[in-house]
């Protein structure tokens, strides 16, 4: 077991010094550890959960509240969430009183508690339902597409699915129409380094490229299969 947990180690040492910022969480006999980004390892038997590092800070669980702690393993925002999300773009996703809001790393709150539900900000805009509604949020929390989307998922590589009138087609950053809406089912663009987004069309799943072009043929080094359909909202 303990050898085991030494290899488990050595591979994430192997990913920090490699330059992957984000750290890895690993357990041992019922402790927390965390793998801060300079390679030591932080052990602190009051954590009950912890998460990958992201801008600095990782999510923690102490007393079944989460906050998040640097990387000396000190609690830099108090836990007293719900549940909360990993800093990106500057701000992360929290909860409380049942309610999501955005707060920054000194633990101000930025964009307050009203959102039934909130994705992590990804370019600089985040998927927010509000009320029964979908909408998108920039980080001040100006609202784009508001009571037109009924899903929609991040934006990647400068394009987001989105859901309207019961299908799923891309859309810009501007909010015009790239690719129309058609499919049964989208993935944010992210194979191939954002050539290729997989969706559902007429019952099967297919590779498309920024244009909406169907892609056949492609090797599996180009896109792996498509991942499972996430749970709406």
């Amino acid at each position: 077991m303990r050898i085991i947990f030494s290899i488990s180690i050595l591979i994430i040492s192997a990913f920090l010094l490699s330059g992957n910022v984000l750290a890895q969480t690993v357990k041992k006999a019922g402790e927390v550890w965390v793998s801060s980004v300079n390679g030591k390892n932080i052990k602190e038997p009051h954590y009950e959960n912890s998460s990958n590092f992201s801008e600095g800070l990782a999510q923690s669980v102490w007393q079944k509240k989460w906050g998040f702690i640097d990387v000396s393993g000190k609690f830099i925002i108090t836990p007293k969430y719900e549940e909360c999300g990993p800093f990106a773009n500057g701000l992360a996703r929290v909860k409380l009183n049942k309610k999501w809001g955005f707060i920054d790393k000194k633990e101000k709150i930025i964009i307050g508690f009203k959102f039934d539900s909130a994705s992590d900000f990804s370019e600089g805009l985040a998927v927010i339902y509000e009320n029964g509604k979908c909408s998108f949020i920039d980080v001040s929390g100006k609202y784009f597409f508001q009571g037109t989307i009924e899903e929609a998922r991040n934006y990647k590589y400068g394009l987001a699915p989105v859901k309207i009138a019961g299908k799923w087609g891309y859309y810009d950053k501007n909010g015009k129409i790239a690719i129309e809406n058609k499919f049964d089912y989208a993935h944010p663009f992210g194979f191939s380094k954002g050539k290729y987004a997989s969706v559902k069309f007429n019952g099967k799943w297919e590779y498309i490229d920024q244009t909406g072009a169907i892609k056949k043929n492609l090797s599996f080094n180009e896109v792996p299969p498509p991942p499972p359909v996430p749970n709406s909202k």
